[in-house]
Formats: C-alpha cells, sequence, structure tokens
C-alpha cells in the first residue's frame, strides 16, 4: 500500500507539471504543493480517478482523505522575507485546520481502469524482476 501511496503522489506531480508541484513533507505528512496556477476541481477529479482505479485493480471499496488549502511554503531555519513576516503562523500539521477541511472521498460502485496507476499485476511482475537482477548483481 505504501508504494500505491507513492505512485498516487507521482501522479499527481505528472499529471499538473504546468502548475510545478513540489512533493513535500511536514511532520511525516506528505503535501503536494502548486507554485503554479491550477484548477482545484481538476486535482480532486483526478485523485477519484485514482481512487477508482484502485479498487478496481484490488477488487475492493476503498476510502480516502482529500484536503486543498492556500499556505505559505517557508524553509525551516529561514527567516520569512519583509512582505511575508507578518502572515507567519503555526506550522500546518500542528493546526487543526486539516481536521477542519478534511473531504472523505468513498469507494465507487464501478470501480474503472483509468491508466493512472501501475496495475498490481505488473507491479508484482516488475518486482519479481528486480529481485532476479540483484541477485545476478550479488553472483
Amino acid at each position: 500500500m505504501e508504494k500505491t501511496r507513492e505512485e498516487a503522489y507521482k501522479a499527481i506531480q505528472n499529471k499538473f507539471t504546468m502548475s510545478q508541484p513540489l512533493k513535500v513533507t511536514n511532520d511525516h505528512k506528505v503535501f503536494i504543493i502548486f507554485r503554479g496556477n491550477i484548477d482545484m476541481r481538476d486535482v480532486k477529479t483526478f485523485c477519484k480517478m485514482m481512487l477508482q482505479e484502485l479498487e478496481y485493480f484490488t477488487e475492493g471499496i476503498h476510502t480516502a482523505d482529500y484536503a486543498e488549502l492556500e499556505t505559505m511554503f517557508m524553509e525551516i531555519g529561514r527567516a520569512p522575507s519583509f512582505l511575508k513576516a507578518s502572515k507567519v503562523g503555526e506550522k500546518l500539521t500542528q493546526t487543526d485546520i486539516l481536521d477542519k477541511i478534511m473531504v472523505h472521498m468513498d469507494g465507487h460502485d464501478q470501480p474503472q481502469d483509468n491508466g493512472c496507476l501501475t496495475p498490481y499485476t505488473d507491479y508484482v511482475d516488475f518486482k519479481e524482476e528486480e529481485k532476479r537482477q540483484n541477485l545476478k548483481k550479488k553472483n
């Protein structure tokens, strides 16, 4: 599941390259920051499509949490610029903002393959090939 989660982040980054997505972590939680203009409805629709595809391949019902907000991206240990100094608040993961805006995406009745994620069978084949290659390198 962790590998699938990572693949979902990569799929979002690859789908919306024109909006300059950046994957960052904050207290071990992953966020994708879009530095350019983006229609967040498209992002939400794409996330729903990935959820449908996950259900299609696993033949199960899954749910996901989704949130979107506007925030300031700052580097830890670096002072904010003069214009941003008055807008600095608490660290995002140390507030209850995410809990308030989180939207729960439910599973779907008719899951489908949207071509966003790697099919599980292909992933298993890939891992087996990777193991074979590693064994060859060791010998």
